[in-house]
């Protein structure tokens, strides 16, 4: 049970203990996980504990959500060799920060020329455009927009979008990624974005473009990103095979 008199907040406690379920094997990959009400009665919690604790899980890759059916244990990372460099999920969990998400707004659109152009779309083909501002430890760390070919990803819009995009494109629509083309530049934060950063206008920033394809060769993203120069920097380690 957990400890009500412990330094620690309730929904830690509670997490962690779920995570230790996930671990050692009590939830079994593919699993659905207890409903809210099942966890509050046995841990003896409020609903808001049980939701900040699953909602840290999401966050993390372990569980993920299916709209309407429940929330699911996720593969282990170590199947997503990838995810390592392109997920800011697995990147900030890495780094021992927790990572999250807030959704600015999603929208299912005709793509502007050079969108469909990189997408590889016909002219009346959709593009889903989703925006995101992510966090670390909830600082707000890097502003991110996508791109995605709508067919590959219908319905896409309605999920839980808080959590890894990376990890619901691969666990739950079942699409492997396996080549991105990417490039770094400095850039000087707009007014909106710095006021979304929380810097001011004309800080330094770091902007990442990436396009993501699957694997029959088929861009399935682009992402831009805007990093705040002050938290983050790129770590790369190539090895020689």
């Amino acid at each position: 049970m957990l400890d009500p008199y412990s330094r620690l907040p309730l929904y830690v406690q509670l997490r962690d203990a779920l995570r230790g379920q996930i671990e050692n094997g009590e939830w079994k990959v593919g699993s659905q996980v207890p409903t809210e009400s099942e966890l509050m009665e046995q841990y003896r919690v409020g609903r808001a504990t049980v939701r900040q604790a699953l909602q840290e899980l999401v966050n993390q890759g372990l569980l993920y959500r299916k709209q309407g059916k429940g929330t699911f244990v996720s593969r282990p990372r170590q199947e997503d060799d990838i995810e390592a460099l392109i997920s800011f999920t697995a990147e900030m969990t890495a780094r021992g920060v927790t990572p999250s998400a807030r959704v600015l707004g999603t929208w299912v659109m005709n793509a502007p020329a050079d969108i469909r152009e990189q997408l590889q779309l016909k002219d009346n083909d959709k593009a889903l455009r989703l925006e995101r501002l992510r966090f670390g430890d909830g600082v707000p760390i890097a502003l991110e927009l996508a791109h995605l070919n709508y067919e590959m990803v219908p319905g896409l819009e309605k999920e839980d979008l808080t959590g890894s995009l990376y990890h619901r494109l691969v666990h739950v629509h079942e699409l492997r990624i396996t080549r991105v083309q990417q490039t770094v530049q400095p850039g000087l934060a707009s007014g909106r974005e710095a006021e979304l950063l929380g810097i001011r206008r004309g800080s330094p920033v770091l902007v990442i473009d990436r396009l993501s394809f699957i694997q029959d060769g088929k861009p399935l993203e682009t992402m831009h990103f805007v990093y705040r120069g002050d938290l983050y920097q790129v770590k790369a380690e190539l090895t020689r095979r």
